[in-house]
Protein backbone atom coordinates (compact mmCIF):
# COMPACT_ATOMS: atom_id res chain seq x y z
CA UNK A 1 0.00 0.00 0.00
CA UNK A 2 1.18 3.53 -0.80
CA UNK A 3 0.65 6.17 1.87
CA UNK A 4 0.34 9.79 0.75
CA UNK A 5 0.57 12.46 3.43
CA UNK A 6 -0.17 16.18 3.31
CA UNK A 7 0.30 18.44 6.31
CA UNK A 8 -2.76 20.58 5.53
CA UNK A 9 -6.25 19.63 4.39
CA UNK A 10 -5.80 21.68 1.20
CA UNK A 11 -2.76 19.55 0.32
CA UNK A 12 -4.74 16.30 0.08
CA UNK A 13 -8.01 17.45 -1.51
CA UNK A 14 -6.84 17.17 -5.13
CA UNK A 15 -5.67 13.58 -4.68
CA UNK A 16 -8.72 12.62 -2.64
CA UNK A 17 -10.81 13.30 -5.76
CA UNK A 18 -8.61 10.89 -7.76
CA UNK A 19 -9.12 7.91 -5.44
CA UNK A 20 -11.50 5.20 -6.62
CA UNK A 21 -13.52 2.94 -4.30
CA UNK A 22 -13.02 5.55 -1.61
CA UNK A 23 -13.77 4.77 2.01
CA UNK A 24 -12.84 6.74 5.10
CA UNK A 25 -11.49 5.17 8.27
CA UNK A 26 -10.90 7.18 11.44
CA UNK A 27 -8.39 6.49 14.21
CA UNK A 28 -7.58 8.90 17.04
CA UNK A 29 -9.59 11.68 15.38
CA UNK A 30 -7.60 11.38 12.14
CA UNK A 31 -9.34 10.46 8.86
CA UNK A 32 -7.60 8.02 6.53
CA UNK A 33 -8.88 8.01 2.93
CA UNK A 34 -8.46 4.52 1.49
CA UNK A 35 -8.98 3.29 -2.06
CA UNK A 36 -7.19 2.98 -5.37
CA UNK A 37 -5.34 5.19 -7.82
CA UNK A 38 -4.97 3.12 -10.97
CA UNK A 39 -4.23 -0.36 -9.68
CA UNK A 40 -2.40 0.86 -6.56
CA UNK A 41 -3.85 0.61 -3.06
CA UNK A 42 -3.71 4.05 -1.45
CA UNK A 43 -4.15 5.56 1.99
CA UNK A 44 -4.27 9.37 1.95
CA UNK A 45 -4.09 11.36 5.18
CA UNK A 46 -3.57 14.81 6.65
CA UNK A 47 -0.87 14.86 9.32
CA UNK A 48 -1.15 18.38 10.64
CA UNK A 49 1.67 20.94 10.53
CA UNK A 50 5.01 20.44 12.26
CA UNK A 51 7.47 17.75 13.26
CA UNK A 52 5.48 16.35 16.19
CA UNK A 53 2.37 15.79 14.07
CA UNK A 54 4.53 14.21 11.37
CA UNK A 55 6.08 11.74 13.81
CA UNK A 56 2.74 10.81 15.37
CA UNK A 57 1.19 10.22 11.97
CA UNK A 58 4.02 7.90 10.90
CA UNK A 59 3.40 5.73 13.96
CA UNK A 60 -0.32 5.53 13.28
CA UNK A 61 0.22 4.67 9.62
CA UNK A 62 2.35 1.61 10.26
CA UNK A 63 0.14 0.60 13.17
CA UNK A 64 -3.02 0.40 11.10
CA UNK A 65 -1.82 -0.20 7.52
CA UNK A 66 0.76 -2.33 5.71
CA UNK A 67 2.62 0.51 4.04
CA UNK A 68 5.48 -0.16 1.62
CA UNK A 69 5.98 3.39 0.28
CA UNK A 70 5.35 6.83 1.77
CA UNK A 71 4.96 10.02 -0.27
CA UNK A 72 4.69 13.49 1.24
CA UNK A 73 2.85 16.01 -0.93
CA UNK A 74 2.51 19.74 -0.44
CA UNK A 75 4.10 23.16 -0.64
CA UNK A 76 7.24 24.75 0.75
CA UNK A 77 9.30 27.90 0.81
CA UNK A 78 12.29 28.27 -1.45
CA UNK A 79 15.52 30.24 -1.45
CA UNK A 80 15.50 32.95 -4.09
CA UNK A 81 18.02 32.28 -6.89
CA UNK A 82 18.03 28.52 -6.16
CA UNK A 83 14.41 27.79 -7.07
CA UNK A 84 11.54 29.72 -8.66
CA UNK A 85 7.94 30.23 -7.60
CA UNK A 86 5.80 27.14 -8.36
CA UNK A 87 8.83 24.94 -9.15
CA UNK A 88 8.26 21.27 -8.43
CA UNK A 89 10.97 19.93 -6.12
CA UNK A 90 11.80 16.38 -5.09
CA UNK A 91 13.75 16.40 -1.85
CA UNK A 92 17.14 14.74 -2.18
CA UNK A 93 18.54 15.33 1.32
CA UNK A 94 16.61 16.12 4.50
CA UNK A 95 18.13 18.20 7.34
CA UNK A 96 16.80 19.26 10.74
CA UNK A 97 17.38 22.97 11.17
CA UNK A 98 16.50 23.25 14.85
CA UNK A 99 18.15 20.25 16.53
CA UNK A 100 21.18 20.90 18.72
CA UNK A 101 22.49 18.16 21.01
CA UNK A 102 25.80 18.31 22.94
CA UNK A 103 28.46 19.56 20.54
CA UNK A 104 31.13 17.13 21.71
CA UNK A 105 28.99 14.17 20.66
CA UNK A 106 26.73 15.35 17.81
CA UNK A 107 26.96 17.54 14.75
CA UNK A 108 24.38 20.30 14.61
CA UNK A 109 21.08 18.95 13.22
CA UNK A 110 21.78 15.34 14.12
CA UNK A 111 19.41 13.38 16.37
CA UNK A 112 20.68 10.47 18.45
CA UNK A 113 20.58 7.08 16.70
CA UNK A 114 20.27 8.79 13.33
CA UNK A 115 22.56 10.21 10.63
CA UNK A 116 23.19 13.91 10.20
CA UNK A 117 20.73 13.93 7.30
CA UNK A 118 18.41 11.54 5.51
CA UNK A 119 18.52 10.78 1.79
CA UNK A 120 16.02 10.05 -0.95
CA UNK A 121 15.56 6.32 -1.53
CA UNK A 122 17.83 5.29 -4.43
CA UNK A 123 15.19 3.18 -6.16
CA UNK A 124 12.67 6.02 -6.03
CA UNK A 125 15.27 8.41 -7.39
CA UNK A 126 15.86 6.11 -10.38
CA UNK A 127 12.10 5.81 -10.95
CA UNK A 128 11.67 9.58 -10.97
CA UNK A 129 14.57 10.10 -13.35
CA UNK A 130 13.15 7.43 -15.66
CA UNK A 131 9.54 8.64 -15.75
CA UNK A 132 9.90 12.42 -15.65
CA UNK A 133 11.80 14.80 -17.88
CA UNK A 134 14.38 17.06 -16.26
CA UNK A 135 12.27 20.15 -16.92
CA UNK A 136 9.40 18.75 -14.82
CA UNK A 137 11.17 18.86 -11.44
CA UNK A 138 14.31 19.73 -9.52
CA UNK A 139 16.11 17.79 -6.82
CA UNK A 140 16.62 19.99 -3.76
CA UNK A 141 17.92 19.78 -0.19
CA UNK A 142 15.44 20.62 2.56
CA UNK A 143 15.75 22.43 5.91
CA UNK A 144 12.95 21.36 8.27
CA UNK A 145 12.11 23.18 11.49
CA UNK A 146 9.07 24.16 13.54
CA UNK A 147 9.30 27.65 12.07
CA UNK A 148 7.46 29.09 9.09
CA UNK A 149 10.38 30.73 7.31
CA UNK A 150 9.52 34.11 5.80
CA UNK A 151 11.32 37.38 5.20
CA UNK A 152 10.91 38.43 8.84
CA UNK A 153 12.75 35.48 10.38
CA UNK A 154 14.93 34.52 7.41
CA UNK A 155 17.99 36.44 8.73
CA UNK A 156 17.98 34.19 11.82
CA UNK A 157 17.57 31.05 9.71
CA UNK A 158 20.24 32.17 7.23
CA UNK A 159 22.67 32.62 10.10
CA UNK A 160 22.07 28.99 11.14
CA UNK A 161 22.57 27.82 7.55
CA UNK A 162 25.76 29.85 7.15
CA UNK A 163 27.17 28.39 10.37
CA UNK A 164 26.04 24.77 10.11
CA UNK A 165 24.91 24.00 6.55
CA UNK A 166 27.02 26.21 4.30
CA UNK A 167 28.17 23.27 2.15
CA UNK A 168 24.78 21.52 1.99
CA UNK A 169 23.08 23.65 -0.67
CA UNK A 170 19.85 24.19 1.25
CA UNK A 171 17.24 25.30 -1.29
CA UNK A 172 13.86 24.81 0.42
CA UNK A 173 12.22 25.12 3.84
CA UNK A 174 9.32 23.22 5.36
CA UNK A 175 8.02 22.00 8.71
CA UNK A 176 7.60 18.23 8.22
CA UNK A 177 9.69 16.53 5.53
CA UNK A 178 12.73 15.63 7.63
CA UNK A 179 10.52 14.25 10.39
CA UNK A 180 8.75 12.03 7.84
CA UNK A 181 12.13 10.97 6.41
CA UNK A 182 13.40 10.22 9.92
CA UNK A 183 10.40 8.00 10.65
CA UNK A 184 10.75 6.22 7.32
CA UNK A 185 14.45 5.65 8.05
CA UNK A 186 13.67 4.01 11.39
CA UNK A 187 10.83 1.95 9.90
CA UNK A 188 12.85 1.01 6.80
CA UNK A 189 10.13 2.20 4.41
CA UNK A 190 11.01 4.05 1.16
CA UNK A 191 10.01 7.72 1.35
CA UNK A 192 9.95 10.77 -0.88
CA UNK A 193 8.79 14.32 -0.28
CA UNK A 194 7.35 16.14 -3.30
CA UNK A 195 6.82 19.85 -2.79
CA UNK A 196 6.04 22.86 -4.94
CA UNK A 197 7.36 26.33 -4.18
CA UNK A 198 4.67 28.61 -2.75
CA UNK A 199 6.91 31.45 -1.61
CA UNK A 200 10.48 32.69 -1.98
CA UNK A 201 12.60 33.96 0.87
CA UNK A 202 13.66 36.55 1.70
CA UNK A 203 11.31 38.45 -0.60
CA UNK A 204 7.85 36.89 -0.02
CA UNK A 205 5.50 37.78 2.82
CA UNK A 206 2.99 35.44 4.47
CA UNK A 207 0.16 37.18 2.60
CA UNK A 208 1.87 36.49 -0.73
CA UNK A 209 2.35 32.85 0.29
CA UNK A 210 -1.40 32.64 0.93
CA UNK A 211 -2.05 33.88 -2.60
CA UNK A 212 0.27 31.32 -4.22
CA UNK A 213 -0.06 28.12 -2.27
CA UNK A 214 -3.18 26.71 -3.97
CA UNK A 215 -1.53 26.75 -7.38
CA UNK A 216 1.57 25.19 -5.82
CA UNK A 217 -0.58 22.44 -4.28
CA UNK A 218 -1.95 21.52 -7.71
CA UNK A 219 1.60 21.31 -9.10
CA UNK A 220 2.79 18.92 -6.39
CA UNK A 221 -0.41 16.87 -6.48
CA UNK A 222 -0.25 16.36 -10.25
CA UNK A 223 3.35 15.19 -9.97
CA UNK A 224 2.48 12.72 -7.20
CA UNK A 225 -0.45 11.39 -9.21
CA UNK A 226 1.81 10.74 -12.18
CA UNK A 227 4.44 9.18 -9.92
CA UNK A 228 1.93 6.76 -8.36
CA UNK A 229 0.65 5.73 -11.78
CA UNK A 230 4.22 5.10 -12.95
CA UNK A 231 5.06 2.66 -10.16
Amino acid sequence: MIAIIGAMRDEIEYLEEKIGDLKVESFYHIDFYCGKIGNKNIVLVQSGVGKTNAGLLMGLLVGFYEVDLIINVGVCGGVKDKVDLFDLVVVDKYFYGDVELPKDEYEYGRVSKAPRYFELDRSLKKTIKKNFSQDEYKFANCYTSDTFVDRDNYPKVKAIIDEHFKNDNIAIFDMESTAFAHGAYLLDIPFVSVRAISDLVPETSYNEYSEHYKKAIVNSSEFVLKLVLSL
